[in-house]
This record gives C-alpha cells, sequence and structure tokens, in this order.
C-alpha cells in the first residue's frame, strides 16, 4: 500500500511548500466561509424575530429560523420563506386592525425590503469581513456567478472570490519572480463565531449610535 502510494503521489519539489500553503490557506478560506454564513444566520433571526414580533405575526421565532436557513438556498429559500410568512400573516388576527390579505402582504414587503437590504449590505460586508475581500467586489462576483451558475454561484461567489484572489496573486508573483509569500494577504487562525459576531453586531450598533449624534447635531 505504501509503495503503491508512493508511486503514483505526484509531486514537485520546488513547489511542494507552496502547494502546502496554499492548501492550508484555502482550506482557511473555506472555513472562514461557513463562519460567515453562521454569522450571516445568527443575524438574519435576530433581525426577523424582532420585525416579526414587533408586527405581531405568530410563531416569529420559528419564521425567523426559516428566514435564517433561507439564506442557505438563494432564491427558493426567501421565496419559500415569504409564501410561509404570508399564509402565517394571512390566517390570524392582527393588532393594526388590517384585513387579513393586507397584513399578509405589509408583512410580506417588511421580509422583501429587509432580504433586499441583507443581500446587498449586510452579507457582503459580512463576507468581506471574514474572507479579507472588498464589499463591491463581492457584490458584483455574486452577480456574475448569478448570470453564469445560478442559485450555486450566489452561494460560493465570495469563497470563489477569495480564492481567485489569492491563486492569482500568487502566479502574478511568481511570474514577476517574487516571493509569492512575502506581505500576501493570509487567514489567521479562525476567531471563534461568538467573537466574531459580537464584532460585527457592535460595529452595527455603534453606526446607529453615530446616525443618532449625527441625527442630535442636525
Amino acid at each position: 500500500g505504501g509503495v503503491r502510494e508512493h508511486m503514483f503521489k505526484l509531486t514537485i519539489p520546488a513547489y511542494e511548500e507552496d502547494f502546502k500553503k496554499m492548501g492550508n490557506q484555502i482550506s482557511k478560506i473555506w472555513n472562514a466561509f461557513l463562519r460567515g454564513q453562521l454569522i450571516i444566520f445568527g443575524f438574519t433571526v435576530i433581525i426577523y424575530t424582532i420585525l416579526l414580533s414587533a408586527m405581531g405575526v405568530r410563531y416569529s421565532f420559528l419564521l425567523a429560523l426559516l428566514a435564517g436557513a433561507a439564506r442557505f438556498v438563494p432564491y427558493v429559500g426567501p421565496f419559500v420563506a415569504w409564501t410561509t410568512y404570508g399564509l402565517v400573516s394571512l390566517f390570524q388576527t392582527n393588532y393594526f386592525g388590517f384585513q387579513p390579505i393586507v397584513f399578509a402582504l405589509v408583512v410580506v414587503g417588511v421580509a422583501l425590503v429587509t432580504d433586499l437590504l441583507l443581500d446587498n449590505f449586510v452579507s457582503p460586508r459580512v463576507m468581506s469581513d471574514v474572507l479579507k475581500v472588498h464589499p463591491a467586489a463581492v457584490l458584483v462576483m455574486v452577480l456574475i456567478s448569478a448570470s453564469l451558475f445560478g442559485f450555486i454561484g450566489v452561494l460560493l461567489s465570495a469563497p470563489l472570490l477569495a480564492t481567485m484572489q489569492l491563486i492569482s496573486t500568487y502566479v502574478f508573483r511568481k511570474l514577476m519572480d517574487q516571493d509569492p509569500w512575502e506581505g500576501l494577504q493570509t487567514f489567521p487562525p479562525p476567531v471563534s463565531i461568538k467573537i466574531t459576531f459580537e464584532k460585527f453586531w457592535n460595529r452595527i450598533l455603534s453606526l446607529f449610535k453615530r446616525k443618532k449624534k449625527t441625527d442630535k447635531k442636525s
């Protein structure tokens, strides 16, 4: 077994160390992506729990969990979630005095706006932080991947971008006869999800505090 494994093992001595480093960094990229997805899930659950509870929608926490899970399945997930919100809202009373159909439309409308904000602001920012890429680049990559690969492309666009960035930088520096790892953005050991989430949540709160101060001055 060991002899056969050695015979079929392809190695390039001059690049063996680089391959190890590259594999290690790519592994960290995808681990960071998973952490980012969990942060987005948690943030979505919190936001939806607050919104749905404020509107008096039944089973708000369960629906918030559905909203979080929908982040993992682009297009299909949100559609299923919106439909569920609408049906739950349609068959309950509400303290706004709206007709059931009107209340259901309001709830779905709020969900649409919330998801729009999550997709265009929160998710790119989270992925930018955990993957060390620019949020605008993440957004552009999402659009390109969506047109080429559909919802799978949307889901995996951020880690693919970070991986492509790492590999292209490595190749460019090799072609320029430079040390490919000197000054290259590498990924540190993963920080716990709790710390990462708290950091992001504190950043959101600081933005609101800054806005309040600006409003008071004006």
